[in-house]
């Protein structure tokens, strides 16, 4: 099963695709700059700390190999999500809802 990532943060927080467009550039070239920084020192691997889990690249004189390690947090809220088979997602949209829902609600009354 395949998913767009950007495609839904940009839905669901109202954030223009060109603009998470433009923030992943700069990831992507914050990431080649940090594997040339290991080249040129000749380091062969390079890790990076990318939030909910760490990206390492393997660098070898023939190939590059890539690997992703999610953070404790996120494997935690995997488990949690399979075990409980309710998406944290849907569960925080809900919520946001019913409090919008009763602070609208509290306003009229």
């Amino acid at each position: 099963m395949k998913h767009k990532l950007l495609v839904d943060i940009s839905n669901i927080f109202s954030i223009r695709i060109s603009l998470l467009t433009k923030l992943c550039d700069l990831i992507e070239n914050c990431i080649c700059d940090y594997i040339l920084e290991a080249y040129l020192k000749e380091e062969d691997l390079v890790e990076i700390n990318i939030g909910f889990g760490k990206i390492i690249i393997l660098l070898s004189s023939d190939s590059v190999e890539y690997r992703f390690v999610p953070s404790s947090k996120l494997e935690k809220s995997i488990i949690k999500t399979i075990s409980s088979r309710k998406s944290p997602l849907e569960t925080g949209l809900e919520l946001s809802l019913e409090n919008k829902l009763l602070s609208t609600y509290k306003e009229l009354f």
